[in-house]
């Protein structure tokens, strides 16, 4: 055997092991940030979201309304957790493309967030920037 296939196996055989080390995605609950009050049309859209997305990933999805500040302060929570996929939000529009133009944001919806999925023409269900890319190839 040449040493440039020995070199292949040994690679092949690295990122086999490494990708069998992994845990699958998810391990645990995902929390659902609606950046907007309970009863309201992001409420209830994240809700029958987060019943679907928990069946498709048999781990439950956690609603955590946070309202404040026109939905600063949840698209905050999110822009401040770990960019493993387990915190993530459903915000409406306004929140992407409209608050960043009449308030300075402690983050930056561009930089700091991933988009998933757009769930409707007004609703965008987000992530931090990162590794939790997986959860848009289920």
């Amino acid at each position: 055997m040449t040493l440039s296939k020995v070199l292949f196996a040994l690679i092949t055989m690295g990122i086999g092991a490494a990708a069998l080390a992994q845990p699958d995605y998810p391990g645990k609950a995902i929390r659902l940030v609606v950046p907007f009050p309970p009863g309201g049309t992001p409420d209830i859209q994240a809700r029958m979201l987060g019943e679907k997305l928990s069946q498709r990933l048999s781990q439950p999805v956690v609603i955590d309304n946070r309202s404040g500040g026109g939905g600063i302060v949840g698209m905050e929570i999110v822009a401040r957790a770990p960019a493993d996929g387990y915190t993530i939000v459903s915000a409406a529009v306004g929140s992407w493309a409209v608050t960043p133009h009449f308030n300075k944001l402690p983050y930056d919806t561009q930089r700091d967030f991933a988009p998933i999925i757009e769930t409707n023409v007004r609703c965008f269900l987000a992530g931090r920037r990162g590794e939790m890319m997986n959860l848009v190839q289920r």
